[in-house]
């Protein structure tokens, strides 16, 4: 319960650091935003990581898991994107 809880919390502080990303924002704060979602992407990986290890199979038989599991994917190809492609590129 208290894990799920803490999930939650990053959960929404993840999406109000989004939430503050606007047109011809300062590249310093950008940058500061984009390690900070760095940040709760490697958290993100580490709770599917736990949930996985605990679970093992059945982690993909329950749809938030699955949904969480294919964001993460796509957080991933996005992140390759960004390192091969340059900052414009964005799924």
């Amino acid at each position: 319960m208290l894990f799920d809880q803490i999930v939650f919390v990053f959960i929404a502080l993840n999406t109000l650091i989004l939430s503050l990303n606007w047109f011809l924002i300062d590249p310093q704060l950008e940058n500061g935003f984009e390690i900070v979602n760095n940040v709760f992407t490697a958290l993100f990986t580490f709770e599917a990581l736990i949930k996985i290890l605990a679970n093992g199979k059945l982690y993909f038989k329950e749809n938030w898991n699955l949904f969480d599991f294919f964001v993460l994917i796509f957080t991933y190809i996005q992140i390759v994107y960004q390192i091969y492609l340059g900052d414009g590129v964005s799924i």
